[in-house]
């Protein structure tokens, strides 16, 4: 009889994979290294980390020398050894060998790319030395200087007189908070007496961004949270608050149970780039660049692939991170996160920004990106990366901005985009780019009464603009979505003008031939707002938005095909959504981000995991770095019920999803009537959907074949069980022919779901005949008897029932 072939289950299984480390020997403590580090030698090993950096760079098309010329290279190892001596001449830090050892362990204990920081170690030659000193002294005396700086009472000792005299000046009447004034803005808040608005579960906190007109609606509680901060009674005016940028005095105009006007006076701390380029600040602190400082400590390098453990979270650094913000942008580049701009709240007061950051997870390190030469400080703006820079448009509140900048994370450097020609001013609007030009469509324009139903396109190679057609385009509206197919702009959904008219319309529009085509309304999902769209090479793919259920949408076809909706509670709030190449996804506040994977070629979701996910907030970034997806910033519910911005995040490493079959009688075998899609098993699921009657724990499926067949004395014949029993109670069938091919005519069963594996047979064969026996398994599963084996020619042998 031949033997079955055995079929397991495939085990889907998740492998943490760990740090393991190359130990490199340094010289003993308190001993520098003998070499001489020249500054030709740091400029050199500073090339290494810059193409280490450029290979990964998205859309990379200019050569190397050309991104990052020698002058630029120098000017960095120049920077760096600066702000060494910075540190120690001003504020008394000297940099030892031991800080720069405890700098590289903390980045190979916290590094979020292991993979990318080996190449980094590589690209030096695993040479402690340049390790310690051309990619760790750099991060870690930027840290430094700037922490200090930021801390030092006497540097911003003017801005805080200033502020304090402002102050008096208010108080005393000598200025009036009613008239116009250079460091005055006006801010009208109307209370709103619900909590949601259009199906929305989410606070209004600035929902309706315009600062003019009849002012701006929050939420009840966020209005009564401003009132307690604010002074008390119209014409008082308030302390001098000092956040990282500014010193803030407030100012109240006029209060009513149902509105608020009041001013805010912002005098403005020196920035860390105002200080630092001031020629008497920087004119003490030339150093003897060819020194190394300090002594080498035991350097632990990682040995590890470039791989992430699936369906984890990480948190990002929030040492040296941006201050917390919501409503700002952020693009991956291959190496860096950038972030910038948005609103922060001091009081619940608004501010805009001007800053940003470069997050680097290869290093776990954050760096600020420069305020010089930066657009002015703005939210509601959009951001796009176009292969060597940044480009961020648009934005703002009281007063949306058709101006923008162009930024270069390599040289950290910001020059400004054209106005000349440029589309009218505008927030919440979208922006694409193509490869060669962004475009930027619809949004809010200025006193909320003007909504363009046009846009442009940018060109960064001639720094100008071009006009788009309006014919046939789309209605006007803003918080809409949308996406670049290779060869058209996509854009959907949104909101139309006040009051709220949620959309479920859109446009194609061709660059190319400056046209614009409808999308179809057939099978669109419900009008909606606020979207975070994905392309995934073929269609585009809409997320909930404010309700439970998206749309998949195919360009080429013009036709819309509905998203499954998730069996498992996604989280409130308005999505946020990448893709990952097979799989989009899709993150919503809840208790904490909550997370879900969907796949669309199945059609499915499956969660993933919140375990050590960042706290539950709204208005935060997400961004795919090609392995995970990073979520930054936002504002976050407090323990007292209220929201405050945050500047910290994390990064989720998504897994495979496997489907999993319930197992209702935990006999460990699953029905395939009832299934999931998952990173791993969820409680009452296994991998496997053999189980006929999961209501019956002794039996899951039809036993496999039965082996060793034979005679264990002249009349009694014995068999084993066999390897696959297919429950907990089997039986056996006996068959005995006189033909060795035939086993349905001419056959008897000499046993019938017999409970035992031997049995006895008294009958003799003819003579010149024989017997042929056959036995099989038998089980309680329909259709539950065992195979009998293959015949001689690899058939499946087939044999009459029994009894």
């Amino acid at each position: 009889m031949s033997r079955p072939v055995l079929h397991s289950a495939a085990r889907h299984t998740l492998i943490a994979v760990g740090l393991t480390f190359l130990i490199v020997p340094a010289l003993p403590h308190g001993n520098a290294d003998p070499r001489r580090l020249t500054f030709e030698a740091r400029v050199s090993a500073q090339e290494a980390i810059e193409r280490a950096y450029y290979a990964h760079q998205i859309g990379a098309t200019r050569p190397f020398e050309e991104i990052v010329p020698r002058d630029l290279m120098e000017t960095k190892v120049r920077t760096y050894l600066n702000q060494s001596t910075a540190l120690e001449r001003v504020w008394g830090i000297s940099v030892t060998g031991e800080m720069l050892g405890v700098e590289v362990r903390r980045m190979t204990e916290r590094t979020r790319m292991p993979g990318r920081l080996r190449e980094l170690f590589a690209a030096l030659g695993n040479d402690p030395l340049l390790i310690q000193e051309c990619l760790a002294r750099p991060l870690l005396v930027s840290r430094l200087a700037r922490q200090r700086f930021a801390e030092d009472r006497a540097i911003h000792a003017p801005a805080r007189l200033n502020a304090e005299s402002l102050r008096a000046r208010l108080e005393s009447g000598a200025i009036s908070p009613s008239f116009d004034h250079p460091l005055r803005t006006v801010i009208h808040l109307v209370r709103r007496d619900t909590s949601s608005a259009q199906g929305s579960s989410e606070p209004l906190r600035l929902r309706l961004p315009g600062m003019a007109g009849p002012g701006t609606e929050v939420d009840w509680e966020i209005f009564e949270q401003v009132a307690r901060r604010l002074p008390k009674a119209v014409g008082d005016v308030g302390p001098v608050i000092e956040t990282d940028e500014a010193f803030i005095v407030h100012a109240l105009l006029e209060k009513t149970p149902a509105r608020l006007r009041f001013a805010q006076f912002t005098v403005g701390k020196p920035t860390w780039d105002e200080w630092w380029k001031a020629a008497a600040v920087r004119s003490d602190l030339e150093p003897n660049p060819f020194e190394p400082s300090g002594s080498l400590s035991t350097l632990v390098l990682p040995s590890v692939e470039a791989v992430c453990v699936p369906d984890t979270w990480s948190p990002t650094a929030t040492t040296g991170a941006p201050a917390p913000r919501q409503e700002h942008t952020a693009i991956w580049t291959g190496t860096h996160i950038v972030i910038w701009g948005g609103l922060d709240y001091v009081g619940d007061v608004v501010l805009q920004l001007n800053t940003g950051g470069r997050y680097d997870p290869a290093t776990d390190t954050w760096l600020p990106t420069t305020t010089t030469g930066a657009p002015v400080n703005r939210a509601y703006h959009s951001a796009v990366w176009t292969g060597s820079e940044m480009i961020v448009w648009g934005g703002g509140l009281s007063s949306p901005k058709n101006t923008g900048g162009r930024y270069d994370p390599v040289s950290d450097t910001w020059i400004p985009t054209s106005t000349r020609d440029a589309p009218l001013g505008r927030i919440a609007h979208t922006a694409v780019w193509t490869g060669e030009e962004m475009i930027v469509w619809g949004g809010e324009g200025d006193c909320c009464l003007f909504w363009p139903e046009s846009g442009g396109r940018y060109s960064p190679a001639a720094d100008r603009w071009l006009p788009m057609s309006s014919v046939d385009a789309p209605q006007g509206r803003w918080l809409h979505a949308a996406v670049w197919t290779g060869a058209e702009m996509v854009v959907w959904g949104g909101t139309n003008p006040q009051p709220p008219d949620y959309l479920n319309t859109g446009g194609r529009y061709d660059p190319v031939a400056d046209s614009w085509q409808p999308t179809s309304v057939v099978g669109a999902p419900t009008a909606r707002q606020g979207l975070w769209t994905v392309w995934t090479g073929n269609e585009m793919i809409t997320p909930g938005g404010t309700v439970p259920t998206g749309g998949r949408y195919n360009p080429d076809t013009d036709t819309w095909r509905p998203v499954a909706a998730a069996s498992f509670p996604l989280g409130i709030g308005s999505p946020a959504s990448v893709w990952t190449g097979s799989l989009k996804i899709e993150l919503r506040a809840g208790g904490a981000v909550g997370v879900g994977l969907y796949d669309p070629a199945l059609d499915a979701w499956s969660p993933g995991s919140t375990t050590g996910a960042p706290s539950r907030r709204n208005r935060f970034t997400v961004v795919w770095t090609g392995s995970q997806a990073a979520v930054w910033g936002g504002e976050v519910l407090t323990i007292g019920g209220t929201y405050d911005e945050t500047n910290d995040g994390g990064l989720y490493c998504p897994c495979t999803p496997t489907t999993f079959y319930q197992d209702a009688d935990g006999d460990g075998h699953g029905s395939s009537s009832v299934a999931t899609q998952a990173c791993r098993a969820p409680s009452g699921y296994v991998a496997n959907a053999q189980d006929c009657d999961d209501n019956d724990l002794s039996v899951w499926t039809t036993p496999s074949e039965v082996m060793d067949l034979g005679f264990v004395d002249q009349v009694s014949l014995g068999w084993s069980t066999p390897v696959e029993p297919g429950g907990l109670a089997v039986l056996y069938d006996l068959l005995r022919s006189v033909t060795a091919a035939d086993f349905t005519f001419g056959t008897e069963c000499l046993v019938s779901d017999g409970p035992d594996r031997t049995t006895t047979d008294q009958a003799t064969p003819a003579e010149g005949t024989a017997f042929y026996y056959l036995t099989r398994a038998v089980n309680g599963c329909p259709a539950g008897d065992g195979p009998l084996g293959n015949d001689s020619g690899g058939r499946p042998r087939p044999g009459r029932a029994c009894p």
